[in-house]
């Protein structure tokens, strides 16, 4: 599928409606919806997937001249947005798929391209102008973040346990710089320092400088989602199922910031509760941890961020969220 160079919406406007069965997704490709079951055989130039109703999605590239097109309605049916952060990220689920799109600050960042485990399947992505976009399958389950209220102790044990098992499981795969498993950036913005902006700043050369002077032992690198918050993980409290989604931020990092990311990450938080319940899941996963043998180093962080210009969701309070 190839791109069409025009002006683009806003990144969470990306989706817009050209009639009730067919969409446009930022002027580059076409997205139909049809009452019948997906083809047994798939075009070479289209990606399809179930509409969860007995018919299908499919992805092709938009026609020239584009159609006409308007924004996409807030109670539609057939697309809907779960997500938007400003001009940066927005998520809509379509059917059986999550169509995802970041704006690309960093251009030789890695892009997520999911495999291994049972975890999504990538439909299509591509990439346009300034901005990254993926087709994921929806993976089963119910979002750790919804599903964590009415969870006995039991089950929230097992699933903190079972998150922790597969930190130490990631950790066995090596790698040689501090970067993407393609060899080029890794988008971690904790590793940053003074909030660059420079294209180089999540070079692996760059990386290593900096958690270097974060004091972190740069000899071994393990395999690390780096991102493993409540609302990445998906649950079946009744078949103990884990399902894991977002793995754009995953990469090879020293193993300290295996810890250190619980500690110190906000967006790891629930989105309910008080200040200190929220923190209650990445703190317990922490406390596991630390039991297996991980140590952190939030206070080195804290150091090397001195002169940086701390993010509203990267709080002084949130980084010393109590772990013991």
């Amino acid at each position: 599928m190839s791109s069409t160079s025009l002006s683009q919406p806003h990144l969470n406007e990306s989706i817009r409606e050209i009639d009730e069965s067919s969409w446009l997704i930022s002027n580059t490709l076409l997205l139909t919806r049809s009452s019948s079951p997906p083809p047994d055989k798939i075009p070479t130039d289209q990606a399809c997937w179930s509409d969860s109703n007995g018919g299908h999605f499919a992805l092709s590239t938009a026609p020239e001249p584009l159609p006409d097109s308007k924004p996409l309605a807030e109670d539609s049916s057939s697309i809907s947005r779960v997500h938007a952060v400003d001009n940066q990220a927005a998520v809509w689920r379509a059917g059986e798929a999550f169509i995802k799109a970041h704006h690309m600050d960093y251009p030789d960042v890695t892009r997520e391209h999911p495999q291994g485990f049972d975890f999504p399947n990538a439909f299509h992505h591509f990439e346009t102008g300034s901005r990254y976009f993926l087709v994921v399958s929806r993976v089963p389950g119910q979002l750790l973040d919804e599903a964590w209220p009415s969870l006995d102790e039991t089950i929230r044990q097992y699933y903190i346990g079972k998150v922790a098992d597969i930190c130490n499981r990631l950790t066995k795969w090596k790698g040689d710089i501090i970067g993407g498993v393609d060899g080029h950036q890794l988008l971690e913005r904790y590793l940053l320092k003074d909030n660059s902006k420079m294209a180089d700043a999540l070079s692996p050369q760059q990386l290593l400088k900096n958690c270097t002077e974060i004091s972190m032992d740069v000899s071994t690198l393990v395999f690390y989602h780096c991102d493993l918050g409540p609302t990445n993980l998906l649950v079946n409290a009744s078949t103990g199922s884990l399902g894991i989604i977002d793995w754009e931020l995953a990469g090879y990092v020293p193993v300290e910031w295996v810890r250190t990311k619980f500690r110190l990450s906000a967006g790891m938080d629930f989105n309910h509760g008080d200040e200190d319940s929220k923190r209650d899941w990445r703190r317990r996963v922490a406390q596991h941890i630390e039991k297996m043998g991980y140590s952190d180093v939030v206070d080195a962080w804290w150091k090397f961020q001195v002169k940086r210009e701390i993010q509203s969701d990267m709080t002084w309070e949130a980084a010393n969220a109590t772990d013991h």
